[in-house]
């Protein structure tokens, strides 16, 4: 399967999510050529000690868009990882249940790295994090070594 028949197979429920995901409530919603829609539910069990979300799951859901993006333009037999990942986390998010929403798209797409964005909303669309990624591009038979 290319990437993006896999991810669109996930969101029609046919191939599992990442373990990762369902335990800190993400899920992929929309995967297209270059772009992917991911939401995330801020929970108070995701809360650091100041009562806000974590940054680390901010990071994973602006990970995941970004990386998912990336992965969508992969040919069969290819995959991706996050090589970098830098991140800009603009207000602090409250544990209130709110579904986030986590936008990625893809920048360039190149033989063996992607450039992606991503960005997290909030349910008016204000812009709570934003971050770039590099992926590196890999052939399965590789990583399984």
């Amino acid at each position: 399967m290319t990437g993006l028949d896999y991810l669109q197979a996930m969101v029609a429920g046919k191939r599992p999510g990442a373990p990762l995901a369902s335990l800190l409530s993400i899920r992929l919603v929309e995967a297209r050529h270059g772009y992917v829609r991911l939401e995330g539910v801020a929970e108070e069990r995701y809360t650091n000690p100041a009562g806000t979300i974590h940054g680390g799951w901010t990071a994973t859901l602006l990970d995941s868009a970004a990386a998912l993006a990336a992965y969508s333009t992969l040919p069969a037999g290819k995959t991706s990882t996050t090589a970098d990942l830098h991140l800009h986390c603009l207000r602090p998010i409250a544990p209130d249940g709110g579904v986030l929403t986590g936008e990625g798209s893809v920048i360039h797409a190149g033989r063996t790295l992607i450039l992606a964005q991503s960005r997290v909303v909030d349910g008016t669309g204000r812009l709570l994090a934003h971050a770039t990624s590099t992926c590196m591009v890999l052939d399965l038979k590789e990583r399984s070594r």
